[in-house]
């Protein structure tokens, strides 16, 4: 599938497939319980339109598509206990025409973390058609007694009193861990973006990769096993 050609309903097929070969290749563990073992991520627009294959200037979703996606994600989640889910961002636009870029993470059957893009880049058009909305710029959630926080792509280069926990998820198209602020290693470090992606590890909390969909320059859905 070309990930910038296809529709909104095959992306999250594409999505769902990426999750089911990471899953056969790390199964739970008998006995396992509802605990965090792995987190699957997409990048930055993942769920946005694209133009000519270039991820900006995006495409916003429909309500109908934001609501479609949800509502898939919360499915996989509870059909995958213990995955965090987070399918890159999505653009999502107002009657009015304004836009803002969305990242949800979800966990067993639901959302537990919102996070909207507070630095805007890419996410309208140079005719002042639409209207940047700043979002809350990051976010962070504790599973399991694992503190993760998640920003959105140049969110994660400025200066921010976020809680970036013991790993900071960061969904994005160009950005990379040497701009990153407070790239000391305090913590671990997952950023999903389709020419930068990394991942560094700290102390206990180690991620190992098991890559489910990879696809240059546009896409790359990552599996990675948590071990604390």
């Amino acid at each position: 599938m070309e990930w910038q050609k296809a529709g909104f309903k095959d992306r999250l097929r594409g999505f769902e497939e990426a999750v089911g070969l990471s899953v056969a290749r790390f199964p739970a563990p008998a006995g396992t319980s509802d605990n965090l073992r792995a987190v699957c991520v997409a990048p930055e627009y993942a769920f946005a339109g694209v133009d000519d294959g270039n991820p900006v200037p995006a495409e916003p979703a429909s309500l109908a598509e934001m609501l479609l996606l949800m509502n898939t994600m919360e499915r996989l989640s509870r059909e995958n206990p213990g995955l965090l889910l987070i399918p890159g961002s999505f653009l999502y636009t107002s009657d009015t025409g304004s836009v803002q870029n969305r990242s949800v993470g979800y966990f067993n059957g639901e959302s537990i973390i919102y996070v909207g893009k507070r630095h805007g880049v890419g996410e309208v058009d140079d005719n002042g058609n639409k209207q940047f909305v700043a979002g809350n710029g990051g976010a962070n959630v504790v599973l399991s007694g694992v503190s993760i926080s998640l920003q959105i792509c140049r969110d994660a280069t400025q200066h921010s009193d976020l809680n970036r926990g013991d790993i900071q998820v960061i969904v994005g198209q160009g950005v990379g861990n040497a701009a990153v602020v407070g790239a000391a290693p305090e913590h671990a470090r997952i950023i999903a973006d389709p020419g930068n992606s990394e991942v560094i590890g700290y102390n206990n909390t180690t991620v190992t990769t098991h890559s489910g969909l990879r696809q240059r320059d546009i896409i790359d859905i990552s599996f990675y096993e948590i071990s604390y």
